[in-house]
């Protein structure tokens, strides 16, 4: 039923006052804002009303009547079940009728009116936490489940989005650019989807949404509270493989994700635990996932040459770096992977060849047992001389000397080796452990097992040069052939690989992602059993950082990252050797005491040697804030005073004279959003300080020794001499000590035993030879020369980003403050935090601070150089470009 067509517009996309005359006398709806939203085919509106807010839709072509008729029948049917999450609802017009024809010159149209679905957009949501993805997948069930009965004889038997009909939809774009078949990934993934399309017709049908894309589903948001609010256009439903909706919600779950395979984890458990699947269902899911991406990349690479638009150019932003990262995936892994979320066994081939590979009973490999173990990571492992023992590392181990071979296609470094590794001396012979046929000889896989009963398990062995062709059978205990060094490296690397197929076996890698291995770790068989050793058993769930070396750190994973956030602490540098060898003697000596100390009394002159010479008394705490306590307690008693005040804290310059208080804090830099002093006002605060009575207290905790490029100490700058100076940790390049340096009159009174305030002698060490690095080294010139070139290209990038409102710095620190055009405070906080997280997944560390919460602190290691900061600047700038965390609407629609 349609009411009978109103009065006609010439332009009612333009024409918002014949719209509020249609929705009032059509619907009843008294208008009070309206907002033209764009549409491709629809027009659309959000309408505000005293009481609510509405979608008008509103469509000029005729011809889709039908169309339009099972389109309001799919929601009106949908507002009749128990639905767990909203869609559009159908708002009647005052005739009762589901919609309204409007006269428009010589088309007839078809105006639409729904209650507005509040929500953010999922696309406009920057991270999305893994309660998200797992409720995306659930909704989908949900959906699927709430369509079940709808029948509508008009609805389209497939069109281009068809996820099943992908094949179709990637050729009809080829015809029209002939050039995009040779692209590497549409040939994967057209291979993916032929292997899976035989299937397609047996698989369980349901009438589905079929786009639940990031633009289709909206999220509540609060804070890390995620929850899918809603969900909009069910424009593109058809009757599918049940399979099409989980496929479809999943390839667009893996948009923007550094582990795309398991966001789709996520959604497809989410799916799993309202509406089992079949394992044949799940083998489908990502091919046919990495097809939708594909259709998605050529249908707007296609359309964009020929009418681009910033939809089109958004939607391009992450799709096709998303789809670069799954076709890289092997589809085995990733079925393997969803079957382990769905409960099931991952790959049931693998479990059989990993029993048969435990209960067979194997030859010694190597000629002889004896193997080096240096657990389960490895750095650089030396050449074992002919005769000596061979070096062993299992598998899924991380080897650390990969780190630094950056892979920026996937964000990070393959450090994990899939199988076992021995570094040999040249010529070692290898040995077959078990019986096996030769199948390939580049790289030697042999095939084992398949007599009777017993499963296939094919070995792989990398670095060795086979005697045997293939199709010869090679005895346990025979020789297979000799190592060899393929690329080079001094280095002979046998490696050993069981996976079950041979199909695996020869794209089988060596070396995976640490993000990946947990995945790998499904197909493949550890060999640990052939050379009597225990099989490995790690665990995924638990990560952090194990060394550092300059501006570096590396995870258990092998990822390293470039450290230049303010929390590390650390001053100079990761594992300089002086001061390790510096810690290692005083421990090798004397490591506590509760006495007075050689290394204390020496740090105690080495710190006075850099001093004003009224400054002849130095007390040390463990700790800034203790230190801080100290400094303040020895102020009130030397003045009789109580109140303490900072009065440049945020650069206020300001206190209260009728109430002069016992201390004045004066630090060059206030930490909490990277505020600079200049050396003018610090200078009159210490004097103003001095002439009221006060004590005069430099806080140096936030800065450390030199940081600042141009002095040791910031004080040295303003020409003042202060009562008390604090120095915190990176006195000794962030191990804990921390120092107040004043003078004899106002320590004197010092209550208790003034041993009490002795240095611990390995901290005190490590202060002493720090200080001695910064002299040596000239990093006082370095930090000075880094620093200012650092925010110079802070400040030429900054140029570009509207959300930057200010860039600020002091030596070696700098300030990135984000608060730049109409973003509110909590706005700017999240952009902020996000920036910082997403740049911490391209593997640059750097801090968050500020009253609001949004400015980003660069704050490295001493040592950083222009390079380091050329590759900051680099990772910042592409992160800034990432539209899906900048700020957003937190109540829009599509």
């Amino acid at each position: 039923m349609t009411d009978a067509p109103a009065r006609p517009t010439d332009s009612l996309a333009e024409s918002t006052a014949t719209l509020e005359a249609l929705l009032r006398d059509g619907y009843g709806l008294t208008v009070t804002s309206m907002k033209f939203l764009g549409g491709e085919l629809d027009r659309n509106y959000r309408v505000r009303t005293p009481d609510a807010t509405y979608l008008a839709k509103f469509q000029l072509q005729a011809a889709d009547r039908a169309e339009l008729q099972w389109q309001e029948d799919i929601l009106l049917h949908l507002a009749e079940q128990d639905l767990h999450v909203p869609v559009p609802t159908v708002v009647r017009t005052v005739s009762g009728a589901p919609n309204l024809a409007v006269d428009s010159g010589p088309e007839l149209g078809t105006l639409r009116v729904f209650e507005w679905v509040h929500g953010t957009e999922l696309a406009k949501v920057a991270e999305h936490t893994d309660v998200l993805l797992t409720e995306l997948g659930s909704t989908a069930a949900h959906i699927t489940a709430a369509l079940d009965g709808f029948t509508a004889s008009d609805l389209l038997p497939t069109h281009h989005w068809d996820v099943t009909n992908s094949r179709a939809a990637i050729e009809s774009c080829i015809a029209e650019d002939p050039g995009l078949a040779d692209l590497e990934y549409v040939r994967t993934v057209l291979a993916w989807f032929d292997s899976v399309e035989p299937r397609l017709a047996s698989l369980p049908t349901a009438v589905v949404h079929h786009d639940l894309n990031d633009n289709n589903v909206l999220v509540s948001v609060d804070g890390d509270d995620q929850h899918v609010s809603g969900v909009l256009d069910f424009n593109d439903a058809l009757r599918s493989a049940r399979v099409a909706e989980l496929a479809v919600a999943g390839a667009y779950a893996m948009l923007r994700k550094p582990d795309p395979l398991g966001a789709l984890g996520l959604v497809v458990t989410g799916y799993n635990d309202v509406a089992p699947l079949t394992d044949n269902e799940i083998d489908v899911i990502f091919p046919l996932s990495a097809a939708r991406l594909c259709v998605q990349v050529l249908t707007w690479t296609s359309r964009g040459r020929v009418d681009p638009t910033a939809y089109g150019r958004m939607r391009m932003q992450y799709t096709l770096p998303t789809l670069l990262a799954v076709a890289r995936l092997d589809p085995a892994v990733a079925s393997a992977h969803l079957r382990s979320v769905c409960g099931r066994v991952a790959s049931p081939a693998t479990d059989d060849a990993r029993h048969f590979v435990a209960n067979a009973t194997a030859a010694t490999i190597l000629g002889y047992s004896r193997t080096s173990f240096p657990g389960d990571t490895a750095d650089s492992p030396v050449r074992p001389a002919v005769g000596e023992p061979a070096t062993y590392s299992p598998h899924l181990s991380v080897h650390h000397h990969r780190a630094d071979i950056w892979r920026p296609e996937i964000g990070e470094p393959e450090t994990v080796s899939l199988g076992s590794t021995f570094w040999l001396a040249d010529g070692t012979v290898v040995y077959a452990p078990i019986e096996g046929r030769v199948v390939e000889t580049e790289p030697l896989v042999i095939e084992h097992g398949g007599v009777g009963d017993a499963p296939f398990a094919y070995s792989v062995w990398s670095g060795v040069r086979p005697l045997a062709g293939a199709g010869r059978i090679v005895a346990a205990g025979e020789p297979l052939g000799e190592t060899i060094d393929p690329h080079s490296s001094g280095t002979p690397i046998l490696r050993v690989q069981i996976v079950a197929t041979r199909d695996l076996a020869l794209r089988l890698p060596s070396y995976v992602s640490a993000t990946d291995a947990p995945y790998w770790a499904h197909v493949c068989v550890d060999p640990a059993p052939w050379f009597g050793r225990t099989r490995c058993e790690k665990s995924d769930d638990v990560s952090g950082f194990v060394r550092g070396q300059g501006v570096w750190l590396y995870d258990n994973r092998g990822v390293r990252y470039l450290d230049a956030r303010s929390e590390g602490g650390v001053h100079l540098a990761h594992g300089d050797r002086r001061i390790v060898a510096a810690a290692n003697r005083q421990m090798l000596s004397l490591d506590v005491a509760s006495d007075v100390t050689m290394a204390s009394r020496l740090l105690t002159r080495r710190i006075l040697s850099t001093m004003p010479a009224s400054l002849d008394t130095v007390l040390f705490t463990d700790t800034a804030d203790q230190a801080l306590r100290l400094a303040e307690r020895l102020a009130r008693r030397a003045t009789g005073r109580t109140s303490t005040v900072r009065p440049n804290e945020y650069s206020t310059g300001e206190s209260d004279p009728s109430a002069p208080a016992a201390a004045v804090i004066v630090e060059a830099v206030v930490a909490d959003g990277v505020h600079p002093t200049s050396h003018e006002l610090c200078a009159s605060l210490c004097a103003g300080a001095k002439a009221a009575g006060s004590v005069v207290i430099v806080d140096e905790t936030t800065s450390g020794p030199g940081r600042s490029g141009t002095h040791l100490w910031q004080f040295d700058a303003w020409d003042v001499v202060p009562d008390i100076v604090v120095l915190g940790r990176r006195l000794a390049n962030g191990h804990p000590i921390a120092a107040v340096v004043t003078t004899s009159e106002i320590a004197h009174d010092i209550e208790g035993d003034g041993n009490r305030y002795n240095a611990n002698p390995v901290p005190a060490a490590i202060a002493a030879t720090t200080l001695d690095i910064i002299e040596n080294d000239g990093l006082l010139q370095r930090a000075h020369a880094v620093g200012a070139y650092l925010r110079t290209e802070l400040t030429t990038l900054a140029s570009d980003v509207s959300a930057v409102s200010d860039v600020r710095g002091y030596g070696l620190i700098a300030g990135i403050e984000l608060s730049g055009g109409s973003m509110t405070s909590v706005a700017a906080a999240s952009y902020t935090r996000a920036v910082r997280r997403r740049l911490a997944q391209h593997s640059v560390l750097i801090g968050q601070s500020g009253k609001g919460g949004n400015v980003l602190t660069v704050d490295p290691p001493m040592t950083f150089s222009h390079t380091d900061v050329d590759l900051l600047v680099a990772r910042l700038a592409d992160v800034f470009t990432m539209a899906d965390i900048r700020p957003a609407d937190t109540d829009s629609s599509s």
